[in-house]
């Protein structure tokens, strides 16, 4: 058996034992979408690059002073600094939020992943459909063999991206998920005299009945999860709401996450019996870059809360 074949049989087994939680980046949309074309054309989801530069177009960013240079190739003059900038996400994301401010900035994401008011969808990639149908292709197989703990009782998907492509290959199949989401920002009930609904830095539970959504108050005792074991699809970064743009959240700007980071650890984040499970995982990363801010942060996040050691691997 060489290497490859060696290492194969690691992650394998990994995902039988229950113990592999893949993280979904912004590149995991770009499965299956072809080379050439423009995203909004042929009706695909943008790269984290894409949808940087769709909000600096919208908006009307302007970089900061850049020393021009020529394109090697048609030697016309180009700016290379305010290109990059318009590719930071982060950086076009916290311009937008400071000049025309955070709701304006929501609308036009909501717009993006909630194409034509709703009446349209985001195809799903085969990734997307993998990892929908792997449960239950797992359980067919009599995997996981050893399923006593409750750590390890759901199957668990975190994503960093904000649009619903997972849930809809999750609905496709016809199997039931739970759905967790941050809450980047505090939202008031129309009633200024009720107390706020969910504060900033709290998660959304949606239940896979279809129910409202419940406020995961506290983490540590929530039960919401303890009912069956179907899967959860974790946004640690928020997410976009189709049906209510009221509980759209979206960790994008600068501010976001800075944040994010004084205020987040696992454990006083997710609901139970996640964080146990994550301390005590494998991690997929799919579609991240090494200069993404998404990973960045959730790499701090982990360091802060593993006691043991567990290998991670990388597809980009």
């Amino acid at each position: 058996m060489d290497l490859m074949q060696a290492h194969y049989g690691t992650v394998m087994k990994a995902f039988c034992d229950s113990r592999v939680v893949p993280f979904f980046g912004a590149g995991v949309n770009l499965c299956d979408r072809p080379s050439s074309g423009h995203w909004q054309d042929n009706g695909y989801l943008p790269s984290g690059t894409e949808l940087s530069e769709h909000l600096a177009a919208n908006f009307n960013y302007q970089p900061s002073d850049s020393t021009p240079d020529r394109c090697p190739k048609c030697q016309e003059e180009v700016h290379i600094v305010g290109v990059r900038e318009r590719r930071d996400l982060t950086r076009v994301s916290q311009y937008v939020s400071l000049d025309s401010g955070l709701g304006p900035l929501y609308e036009e994401l909501h717009n993006v992943f909630v194409p034509d008011g709703g009446a349209k969808k985001y195809p799903t990639t085969s990734l997307h459909r993998f990892f929908a149908g792997l449960r239950a292709a797992l359980r067919e197989r009599n995997y996981p063999r050893q399923s006593h703990d409750p750590s390890r009782s759901h199957m668990v998907i975190i994503t960093t991206n904000y649009d619903d492509v997972l849930e809809t290959a999750f609905n496709d199949i016809g199997q039931p998920y739970h759905v967790v989401s941050y809450m980047a920002e505090a939202t008031k009930n129309r009633d200024e005299d009720q107390p706020l609904r969910w504060k900033q830095g709290q998660c959304l539970h949606w239940p896979p009945d279809g129910g409202p959504p419940q406020v995961v108050d506290k983490p540590n005792v929530y039960q919401g999860l303890n009912a069956d074991n179907h899967p959860v699809i974790v946004k640690i970064h928020g997410a976009v709401d189709r049906n209510n743009p009221d509980h759209d959240s979206f960790v994008i700007t600068e501010d976001h996450y800075i944040d994010y980071l004084t205020r987040s650890d696992i454990s006083n984040l997710l609901p139970a019996p996640l964080p146990a499970a994550l301390r005590r995982s494998n991690f997929l990363f799919l579609g991240y870059g090494l200069r993404d801010m998404n990973l960045r942060v959730i790499l701090h996040l982990i360091r802060r809360e593993r006691v043991l050691s567990y290998k991670s691997w990388a597809i980009q």
